[in-house]
């Protein structure tokens, strides 16, 4: 069960996958507390890694990665990649206008 609800974000399921994510180091902690001490922190090039992580990929998949900032990014699979980025530009549409200069 816990196992599980390492994959799930919130309540709602979507098609499991293994999803590769760039971290800065200092994110490490974050990436063992979410998805436990098991994860493969693959050190990388200045001050990142990279860790594989199966999860249910969906919109809350996709806050939560967004929660985090400028300090995790999604690069693989190509199609979570793309689903990200449909995310953005749906938020964009949504929020855009209110943006101040």
């Amino acid at each position: 069960m816990e196992v599980y609800a390492k994959r799930m974000f919130g309540m709602y399921g979507g098609e499991e996958q293994t999803v590769k994510i760039k971290c800065e180091n200092h994110l490490a902690g974050v990436m063992i507390d979410r998805f436990g001490k098991d994860i493969c922190l693959q050190e990388s090039e200045d001050n990142h890694f990279v860790v594989n992580v199966k999860v249910a990929v969906s919109s809350q998949f996709s806050g939560w990665i967004f929660a985090i900032g400028e300090g995790a990014e999604i690069i693989g699979p190509d199609e979570v990649v793309q689903l990200v980025d449909k995310e953005v530009e749906r938020l964009t549409r949504q929020y855009g206008t209110n943006v101040p200069d």
